[in-house]
């Protein structure tokens, strides 16, 4: 009998949360479909951090990619107030709006966007080499273009060790 009247006094509560199970899971398939369509429209783009998803641009963009990979890092780039060395005859351009502090590399020479993307981790003043996170696009690239954007981000990482954050927090 008591178990009984502690599942009528839970059924209520139980079918009460369905209310907000399915709120959050129209939520979160809202956000993961704004975030596949910002991709698409960035894959129309060739300077776009999407470019390689192209059919048209994808060869380019490997092409762009090896090339950029066996260049100097002399080249600057600024990544909201912290200035950071990049490959010659690149640029950085910052991501779409959703993703901030998130930005990608630029080829100047071909105009492709590389899939290189670099982001702004947590910033704590005066600290070096924690703010930047590097990463690639792994999905769309075969063994030997990994290993091209493993080694460009090494020889970027390299020449950026040093960097100190100079973001304090009561600036934004």
């Amino acid at each position: 009998m008591i178990k009984k009247i502690v599942l009528l006094l839970t059924l209520p509560l139980i079918l009460n949360s369905c209310e907000i199970i399915a709120g959050y899971a129209v939520l979160h398939t809202a956000n993961e479909g704004i975030r596949e369509m910002n991709k698409t429209n960035q894959s129309k783009k060739s300077d776009g951090e999407y470019a390689i998803r192209n059919k048209k641009y994808k060869q380019g963009v490997l092409m762009a990619l090896k090339n950029t990979s066996s260049r100097e890092i002399s080249g600057k780039g600024k990544i909201w107030k912290i200035e950071i060395s990049i490959p010659e005859n690149t640029e950085i351009k910052e991501n779409a709006k959703m993703y901030k502090f998130n930005y990608h590399l630029v080829d100047l020479k071909t105009g492709y966007g590389l899939p290189i993307y670099i982001s702004i981790n947590n910033c704590n003043y005066g600290e070096t080499g924690k703010e930047l996170d590097f990463s690639y696009d792994i999905q769309n690239l075969d063994e030997e273009s990994r290993k091209e954007a493993r080694n460009l981000i090494e020889k970027i990482k390299e020449a950026n060790s040093d960097i100190k954050c100079e973001i304090s927090s009561k600036e934004n």
